[in-house]
């Protein structure tokens, strides 16, 4: 309430009232208020800046066994992709992806195919469950997309952190790819709960529960083997702190 009592007087020595007859107008509402309010109190949503976790497409390739180019993903079949991460925001902000020296790689893997299923005629949707996701911190980089995955170098060049660690890991629900049957691209999206790894203590707030959103698409594609290009974005869900309050009292702060 001190942070509150603080607000008030600085909304008090900036926003004087103005006198139109009998009439005392005041030149602010509670919203700008109850904004900057939120915003002081609020320390997570400070430290916190979407994505999280962000990858560019040629530095994300899936691939899947027995899948038949453009569509066609088999019952049953597990779909891998792997990357190098790109970029780190709050709270994952100590991490340097664009460090020469090192390279932050991730690995999504034991996603189950449930199978193609047609949508309104216009995609191609494919369920998978299941699904586990892993960022690794490797001061040996060495990754590299063999063609004809999974190989000697695919994914082990992704998963291996020589002086690194295991930095992310998470578990993953309702993931779904989309494919345009009339254009090369389409989108995929899941669930990311966040369990384990190094940096956890990072991303716990609200669970550790997150979002994963990004483009499917059939170009960019960098080596025969692989059937997408999968640019995309980890975003944190934390839930913003408030204080139980009532219209009354945040007026009787004002008049303090």
């Amino acid at each position: 309430m001190e942070v509150l009592r603080s607000l008030s007087a600085v909304f008090r020595n900036t926003f004087r009232p103005i006198e139109r007859g009998r009439k005392v107008l005041h030149r602010f509402t509670a919203v700008p208020i109850a904004l900057f309010a939120a915003g002081v109190l609020s320390t997570s949503a400070l430290a916190q800046t979407n994505p999280i976790i962000d990858w560019s497409g040629p530095e994300a390739q899936a691939y899947e066994p027995g899948f038949v180019m453009p569509f066609n993903s088999q019952n049953g079949a597990e779909l891998t992709i792997v990357g190098k991460v790109l970029l780190f925001q709050n709270p994952l902000g100590g991490n340097n992806a664009t460090d020469p020296s090192k390279e932050y790689t991730f690995v999504f893997d034991q996603l189950i195919s449930n199978g193609i299923e047609v949508d309104g005629g216009v995609t191609w949707n494919v369920a998978y469950s299941g699904g586990r996701f892993r960022v690794f911190e490797d001061l040996t980089p060495n990754r590299v997309y063999t063609a004809t995955p999974p190989n000697v170098n695919v994914p082990s060049t992704f998963t291996d952190f020589d002086g690194g660690s295991l930095i992310l890991q998470a578990s993953v629900t309702n993931f779904l790819t989309k494919s345009n049957k009339f254009a090369q691209g389409g989108n995929y999206n899941a669930d990311i709960a966040f369990n384990g790894g190094s940096q956890l203590s990072f991303v716990n707030c609200g669970g550790g529960h997150a979002t994963l959103l990004g483009v499917w698409n059939r170009t960019g594609i960098v080596a025969a083997g692989y059937i997408r290009s999968a640019d995309g974005e980890i975003n944190l869900v934390c839930p913003v702190p408030t204080e139980p309050s009532t219209w009354g009292n945040i007026k009787a702060l004002y008049r303090n």
